[in-house]
C-alpha cells in the first residue's frame, strides 16, 4: 500500500523547467547596492564627457572606499567599458562616491557599435585589501538613435563587471525556473484492494464474511464425520 500511494503522489508531481538561451549562470549582482543619479540625465552618445557627475545613492560598504570606478556596458552583458580613470580620493565608505567622466559613451566603447537599447552604468566599490565589492551602485541608460537618457536603479550585471569594451549587444540575463505541482488527491490513501496480490486473504468485508462461512462450514462437517465415526465403532 506505501509503495502504490508513494507512486501515485510521484506521479502528481509535474516539474517543468524553462532556460533561456544561454549558458547558465547565477546573476553576481543580484542585490545592487543602490541606484546611480546621472546630472545631466539625458544627452548625445558623442558629447565629451558624456555627462557632468554620477554620484552613487549611498556610500561604499566598511572598507570597499579606497577606488570607485565608473562603467557601462550593454544591458545583460559583463564586458564594461571604463567612462573615467579609476577614482582615487579615498573615504567612499565615508560618503557617496560622486565621479566625472572623462570620455563620450561613444569613445567608451570604441570600435564596438552603439545601438537602440538598454545599457547599465555602474559604479564599483573596491577595498585596498578588499579587492572589489559583488555588488554595485547602478541605473539603466537607454539609447534611442544618438540620444540615451538615464532610468531608474536596475539590476547588476549577470557577471563580475570587466572593464574594456562589449563585444556587441547582449541578451537578456539567464534564468531558470522550476515549477512544480502537486495533486491533493494523490496523497489520499488509494481504496483497499478486494484481495493481496498473490493469494493471502481478502480484505473487503464480504470477502471477510464469505470466508468465515466456509471456514464454520468445515468445522461442522468434521464434527459429524467425528461422531458418524464414534457411533461404528460404538455398534
Amino acid at each position: 500500500m506505501r509503495l502504490r500511494r508513494t507512486a501515485a503522489v510521484a506521479a502528481a508531481v509535474t516539474v517543468t523547467a524553462v532556460t533561456l538561451p544561454g549558458p547558465l549562470t547565477a546573476p553576481a549582482h543580484a542585490a545592487p547596492l543602490g541606484s546611480i543619479t546621472v546630472t545631466p540625465a539625458t544627452g548625445s552618445v558623442d558629447t565629451d564627457p558624456m555627462f557632468a557627475t554620477a554620484t552613487a545613492s549611498a556610500a561604499c560598504p566598511a572598507n570597499y572606499g579606497t577606488n570607485a570606478g565608473l562603467r557601462i556596458a550593454r544591458a545583460g552583458t559583463s564586458q564594461f567599458a571604463n567612462l573615467t580613470r579609476v577614482g582615487d580620493d579615498g573615504n567612499y565608505d565615508a560618503v557617496p562616491p560622486t565621479l566625472r567622466p572623462n570620455r563620450s559613451m561613444r569613445a567608451a566603447f570604441g570600435t564596438t557599435p552603439i545601438t537602440d537599447g538598454d545599457y547599465t552604468l555602474v559604479i564599483v566599490c573596491t577595498g585596498e585589501s578588499a579587492g572589489d565589492h559583488p555588488d554595485v551602485f547602478s541605473t539603466t541608460i537607454r539609447v534611442a538613435g544618438t540620444t540615451w537618457t538615464a532610468g531608474g536603479g536596475g539590476p547588476g550585471p549577470t557577471t563580475g563587471p570587466t572593464a574594456g569594451p562589449t563585444g556587441g549587444p547582449g541578451g537578456s540575463g539567464n534564468k531558470q525556473t522550476l515549477n512544480m505541482q502537486v495533486d491533493p488527491a494523490a496523497t489520499s490513501a488509494s481504496p483497499s484492494p478486494t484481495g493481496t496480490p498473490g493469494g493471502g486473504l481478502p480484505r473487503t468485508g464480504s470477502a471477510v464474511a464469505r470466508t468465515a462461512a466456509i471456514g464454520l462450514g468445515l468445522v461442522a462437517a468434521g464434527v459429524l464425520i467425528v461422531r458418524l465415526v464414534r457411533r461404528r465403532r460404538l455398534a
